[in-house]
Parts: structure tokens; C-alpha cells; sequence
């Protein structure tokens, strides 16, 4: 997974973006973030009229079934020291 660094587009919201991005294209990206910046949601309070039940996830779950415990999964050792991470 590639490295990201955080951008702070207005004061208080930042995102993440890739770290590998060419210098050009990174800058084109933030002023288009910048630009569009009132498109995004940054919370609830943002999206009026969405009913939250619509957008909250759930699982639904018999609370009468015992949970089934899987057996432990074994990853290679290079997927291993990144999961160690």
C-alpha cells in the first residue's frame, strides 16, 4: 500500500493523499480538492435531509446464535511483518 500524507484543505479538515505523486499532478489535485471542498461531508451535520439510518451501517446479528470462532488464518512471513506493523 503506498505511503499517504495529510493535506489540510480548509482549517480543521484535512485529507490523505498519495506520497509518491508527481509534483504536478499533486498540485493540480489539491487545487481541485480546494475548489470543491463544500462537496464533501465531514460529518452527519453536513448531509441535511439524508436520514442517518440510510447511511449508519448495521449488522444484523441473531443474538439467540452463538458466534462461530474461525480458526486462525497464517500469512506468509512478508505479510506477516506487515501485519505486525
Amino acid at each position: 500500500m503506498e505511503e499517504t500524507k495529510s493535506i489540510e484543505l480548509v482549517e480543521g479538515r484535512l485529507v490523505s493523499i498519495g506520497s509518491q505523486m508527481e509534483i504536478d499532478w499533486e498540485k493540480e489535485l489539491i487545487d481541485c480538492l480546494k475548489e470543491n471542498v463544500g462537496a464533501f461531508a465531514w460529518s452527519v451535520q453536513d448531509m441535511p435531509g439524508i436520514d442517518p439510518d440510510f447511511i449508519c451501517h448495521q449488522l444484523s446479528v441473531n443474538p439467540n446464535v452463538k458466534p462461530v470462532v474461525q480458526k486462525r488464518r497464517k500469512f506468509g512471513e512478508e505479510r506477516q511483518q506487515i501485519v505486525n506493523q
